[in-house]
């Protein structure tokens, strides 16, 4: 749907602002399948996904300043 390709768009380009190049990647990727509506490639990407988002979590949460 163009709401999924939306969300897709907009997710690569929050996180190509932050340097997220890897899941910006991913997210370039899920537009293309969802723009062929390749049903198995979407949910192999869409786990990608999720598994990078993950890891930049982790990436920000290290970065926080820790409570003294």
């Amino acid at each position: 749907s163009i709401d999924r390709r939306r969300a897709a768009h907009t997710l690569k380009g929050s996180a190509r602002a932050v340097g997220a190049w890897r899941l910006a990647g991913l997210a370039e990727a899920l537009e293309r399948e969802l723009a062929s509506d390749a049903a198995p490639a979407v949910a192999q990407v869409l786990a990608l996904i999720d598994a990078a988002a993950d890891d930049v979590s982790a990436r920000i949460a290290a970065e926080r300043p820790r409570a003294r």
